[in-house]
């Protein structure tokens, strides 16, 4: 199905198309078409991110931060971060919230970092979603509300099929986070397996 769907975008997608571009390399990079031509999407990105595309800016700061096309450099990502989320890109806002939360490039900032995830959440972004409910259970930069997260974790893995939930979800059954009262092999496994199929 992958490359179905890749096919169709491919022929769709011309080089004069820098926007069309831009989200093919995104749906290469983030696993949802099975070719991933890694040069293709660094050049891609880069291209629109020149061009302004907020989406190219989030795409080369995550070919910068794990090495897509080129040896990993931690210097530019953070500033292409800021650039992606100040035009209004999920992606781009979901992580420089975790790098603000986190100190990742630069200085903390928990309280703008969940503020820039509550934005991507409010966008779409499911897997901004996924993070704030990891946030609530763990208490990194929200109060800890262990039913709550752990609701919106179940109601994103079972009825979304969300693999950052269904991952978290194995983890913490396997009695991770401190959970070793609630460790459940059989529901560690079925997430793991969720996340693995995504």
């Amino acid at each position: 199905m992958k490359f179905i769907i890749f096919l169709a975008l491919a022929v769709h997608v011309c080089a004069a198309d820098l926007p069309a571009n831009v989200e093919l390399a995104a749906r290469q990079l983030d696993g949802e078409v099975a070719k991933m031509d890694q040069a293709f999407i660094l050049d891609t990105f880069r291209r629109g991110s020149e061009a302004g595309i907020a989406r190219a800016h989030a795409g080369l700061a995550d070919c910068h931060s794990w090495g897509v096309g080129m040896p990993r450099n931690e210097e530019p990502v953070r500033r292409l971060r800021e650039m992606a989320a100040k035009a209004g890109d999920a992606v781009g806002m979901l992580r420089l919230g975790e790098d603000l939360i986190s100190g990742s490039g630069g200085p903390r900032d928990p309280q703008r970092g969940i503020e820039l995830i509550r934005k991507a959440s409010a966008l779409g972004l499911k897997t901004a979603d996924a993070g704030l409910a990891i946030r609530s259970l763990i208490g990194e930069g929200l109060p800890v509300d262990r039913e709550t997260g752990l609701k919106r974790l179940h109601e994103l893995a079972d009825t979304d099929g969300n693999s950052i939930a269904a991952f978290f979800l194995g983890q913490l059954y396997r009695g991770e986070f401190g959970n070793q009262d609630g460790k459940n092999p059989d529901l560690a496994r079925k997430y793991l397996m969720l996340a693995a199929n995504k």
